[in-house]
């Protein structure tokens, strides 16, 4: 049987994408917050936020970085993509998604999903993008931001 990575999530961008280049490839770094509801003690639900960190490549993130800013719903597909180093002689193991495709549910301007942001996306024509993510990212870990933790 074949091993299965794909992951496909609905979430708020919780900061501004941030655009870098290296001599192998361009890509958009940034993250979102996808929230469940779970049941407290008294019988009430909260709504609990997994952080996740994203990376878009090459032309698709120069075009699509100037839409991923904070307070965006977007869907994203992907892969994961672990990742490892030690802080304080302690490894630290966390994933991230190398994204294929995003969506654009909203605007930034707005929290909640509006007829208006969705018509104002597809009228820039970025309603969504595939992305091929390359296959040599030997020297580039674009989840590599070590000293804030969570992007």
């Amino acid at each position: 049987m074949t091993d299965l990575n794909d992951v496909k999530l609905i979430g708020r961008i919780t900061r501004d994408s941030i655009l870098e280049r290296t001599a192998e490839v361009v890509y958009a770094k940034f993250s979102i917050a996808v929230n469940k509801d779970v049941k407290t003690e008294n019988g009430n639900y909260e709504s609990v936020p997994a952080y996740i960190d994203l990376a878009i490549f090459d032309t698709y993130a120069e075009k699509m970085y100037t839409y991923l800013r904070k307070g965006t719903l977007i869907f994203v597909e992907g892969s994961l993509k672990p990742r490892q180093w030690n802080k304080d002689d302690v490894k630290i193991n966390t994933l991230g998604v190398s994204v294929k495709k995003i969506q654009l549910l909203s605007s930034p301007k707005s929290a909640a999903v509006s007829e208006s942001a969705i018509k104002e996306a597809l009228a820039d024509g970025v309603e969504s993008f595939t992305s091929d993510v390359p296959d040599n990212l030997e020297n580039v870990d674009p989840f590599d931001d070590k000293t804030q933790g969570i992007f």
